[in-house]
């Protein structure tokens, strides 16, 4: 074990930072880290102020920055700038990904509010209704939850979301038969 202002091999600095040692490769191959050096027993080694510079990562990744952006931040610390005005206008741009994501979500909850809803209201439909819409099912039938599943048709596409019919004679596994075209039979004459 080292002391505190020398040198760590990449167990102590795995120990101390709480990362795996895996990570803190990835890390020096990936520029987060400076490359370690070596030991004359071929170990790497890495400086104390390596755990400070895992600490901001680790703080960096918990905000939703991606690792390019904070190659990207590090970068202009370790040219000796003040890196703020940078970090302040990655934050910006998260937020605003992360209220556009938001809107996204609570679009998607109203749809499935309004499938689960209409869903509900046709799954009562009762069977005299179904006789009369001449051998198409609305919604759901009763029976096992595969049969449900398998005759609920829910179609989502360009942000309209609503129910097909599915033909009864299906059971909504697969399209009815194709049916052949009629002939005519020639009149004998």
């Amino acid at each position: 074990m080292s002391s505190i202002g020398a040198d760590m091999r990449i167990g102590e600095l795995a120990r101390r930072s709480g990362m795996a040692s895996t990570a803190l490769r990835y890390y020096e191959k990936a520029g987060l880290l400076p490359e370690a050096r070596r030991s004359s027993s071929g170990y790497r080694t890495y400086q104390p102020d390596a755990v400070p510079r895992l600490a901001f990562i680790r703080a960096a990744q918990a905000v939703g920055l991606s690792l390019a952006e904070i190659r990207e931040v590090i970068g202009i610390r370790d040219a000796g700038a003040a890196p703020c005005a940078h970090v302040l206008q990655l934050i910006e741009r998260h937020r605003a990904e992360v209220r556009s994501r938001i809107r996204e979500l609570q679009r998607l909850e109203r749809d499935l509010d309004h499938l689960a809803t209409r869903g509900a209201r046709r799954r009562s439909v009762g069977v005299r209704s179904r006789r009369r819409l001449q051998g198409h099912s609305v919604g759901c039938r009763p029976g096992s939850p595969d049969e449900a599943a398998a005759s609920c048709r829910c179609i989502v596409a360009a942000g309209s979301v609503g129910f097909a019919r599915v033909p009864a004679s299906t059971n909504g596994l697969a399209p009815p038969p194709a049916r052949a075209p009629a002939t005519k039979k020639a009149k004998a004459v």
